[in-house]
């Protein structure tokens, strides 16, 4: 069978190959159309029609939200478009013959072409080497830092959220950051998609005292957050009495549960790459359900 793909069309002959049944095969029809638009480049059909194969697969698993959904299609297709041995630079379909002097992980065909791509580089690049230089983070930090996510390891990171991999071989103040900032992530989300005012949107039009937010129910919120999560068993397994106090302790920062937290934020703090926004996303719906449901 054909390897290639024409301009606008899925080889029907190569999809065939994969004994789908009818329902799936029209899945990844539609997962490609969605990845590619105009076509796949010429030559790259089998690895195109994976990754097409794959995204399907995975945003049908468990009913992922739209923005997950979005997000893993997106992998995929710079998975493909990129490639190995290609430019790392989007726009650029020539081979990569050089090397990224800092990280060592993406190519380059040359320096106007990494200089184009920096911006978009710069954070997974940072994250790669353990510098602070982009990201102003200390070297390590935080978990799940990877330079390119396969749609694989999207979805595996979006599944840590629910299992002891949200918080294995983090330090246990990271574990409190990632209650906080997921609890705050939610409450964003809430406004945004639901139109719910809780939390310090609430607090806020209420004209409470933000500035000392162990006085305002955004605390008493967050304390409820964190007993739903002990109750449903989401929290660390040794998870103690003094956890509650200092998770507490932690929210009550001026930078803690009373900060406006977008899913903006998160990325540009952390790093795309990393999927932490989809990692603390995901730790709010398991404790609290779908958006639109609330303390």
């Amino acid at each position: 069978p054909t390897t290639t793909m024409a301009d606008d069309d899925l080889d029907e002959e190569l999809l065939a190959e994969f004994g789908l049944g009818d329902d799936e095969a029209e899945k990844v029809r539609e997962t490609y159309s969605r990845l590619f638009g105009g076509g796949a480049p010429r030559g790259d059909g089998k690895r195109a029609l994976d990754a097409a194969t794959t995204a399907s697969a995975l945003t049908a698993t468990r009913g992922l939200n739209r923005d997950v959904q979005e997000q893993i299609l997106e992998s995929a297709r710079a998975d493909i478009v990129v490639g190995a041995d290609r430019c790392a630079n989007m726009s650029c379909v020539k081979a990569g013959e050089k090397t990224c002097a800092r990280c060592k992980a993406v190519r380059y065909c040359s320096k106007d072409c990494q200089r184009a791509d920096w911006k978009r580089h710069k954070t997974s690049c940072a994250a790669i080497d353990g510098s602070t230089e982009a990201t102003g983070r200390r070297a390590g930090a935080p978990a799940f830092q990877t330079a390119q996510l396969s749609p694989q390891a999207m979805l595996d990171n979006f599944m840590a959220a629910e299992t002891g991999g949200w918080y294995g071989g983090v330090s246990r103040e990271r574990v409190y950051e990632r209650l906080v900032v997921s609890f705050c992530l939610r409450v964003a989300d809430e406004y945004t998609f639901a139109g719910n005012i809780v939390g310090v949107n609430r607090a806020s039009r209420e004209s409470e005292n933000l500035d000392d937010p162990a006085t305002t129910t955004v605390m008493e919120e967050f304390r409820k957050y964190v007993k739903r999560g002990k109750t449903k068993g989401y929290l660390p397994k040794d998870w103690s009495a003094d956890d509650d106090v200092k998770v507490c302790e932690f929210g009550a920062r001026r930078t803690g549960v009373c900060t406006h937290w977008e899913k903006e934020d998160v990325v540009k703090k952390y790093g795309y790459a990393s999927s932490e926004h989809i990692v603390l996303r995901r730790l709010a719906e398991s404790f609290l359900g779908p958006i639109g449901r609330w303390l």
